[in-house]
């Protein structure tokens, strides 16, 4: 575990904690989720791998350090960063290369039958109602309370789920080649399109478009901030091209609400 102030490299200087050998995962680990586990009450760090389709499981002590629990077999390839859904109990995992989300319960009684192996209950394949079967196509996810907001790079669409239901309750337009998606303060939906160089805020409330900016970088994912006592509202964006983070004003209230400041 690293100190903020390392950047990109994790020397000696900036090492908080050494937690030993590191644990071997999947093919291609692509996606991580931290949550609270109440049926076992801990944290759990769950971590996808996008080329063989396994999920790996782990406890996570007071101190972060985790433990293996055991490894999910899901037998399909393209699994992405998954959600976690506190009224249902249940995790989602969009798929990069088939118009699907999995959803599915961890079945808890499953661990310490089979050594490594943790089973999964009510296992759903939810096709999604627009794109085609299959193709290399990044969707991202994200969750606001109950509902659920998919991007959807083939459809040029945000889909909307009911987080309960588990089922498709509307479509935003978006972007052509939308890829990231964030949650901003004030309900707001930043969304970033890689294939045509723009970046989109959305009132979630009433899906209204707020403000589209051209950017000169390809973005390909996005987080929003808001520093704890600064007042400021910021977008950052991932560059999937050049190495580069770009910084976007999300102050609707600013004169550069939506610009790459």
């Amino acid at each position: 575990t690293c100190s903020a102030e390392g950047g990109p490299v994790c020397d000696e200087a900036h090492v908080i904690r050494d937690v030993g050998e590191g644990v071997p995962l999947g093919a291609d680990p692509f996606g991580a989720l931290v949550y609270h586990e109440p049926r076992l009450g801990v944290d759990l760090l769950v971590v996808v791998e996008l080329g063989d389709g396994g999920v790996d499981v782990f406890a996570l002590d007071d101190d972060g350090v985790p433990t293996p629990l055991g490894r999910i077999a899901l037998d399909t390839p393209g699994y992405l960063a998954p959600v976690y859904v506190p009224a249902t109990g249940r995790l989602l995992l969009p798929n990069k290369f088939f118009n699907q989300i999995t959803s599915f319960e961890l079945d808890l009684e499953s661990l310490g039958q089979e050594e490594g192996v943790i089973g999964v209950r009510d296992r759903r394949d939810l096709a999604l109602p627009v794109g085609i079967s299959s193709g290399d196509y990044f969707r991202r996810m994200v969750r606001v309370d109950n509902r659920l907001f998919v991007a959807d790079r083939n459809s040029d669409r945000v889909v909307v789920l009911d987080a309960l239901s588990e089922t498709v309750v509307d479509s935003l337009p978006a972007l052509p080649g939308v890829t990231g998606l964030a949650v901003a303060p004030g309900d707001m939906l930043v969304v970033t399109a890689f294939d045509n160089r723009r970046l989109a805020v959305v009132d979630i409330a009433s899906g209204r478009l707020l403000r589209v900016t051209g950017l000169t970088r390809r973005p390909y994912d996005v987080t929003a901030v808001a520093p704890m006592g600064s007042g400021l509202r910021r977008a950052l964006i991932t560059s999937f091209t050049d190495h580069r983070i770009g910084i976007v004003d999300l102050d609707p209230a600013s004169e550069r609400f939506g610009e790459v400041i």
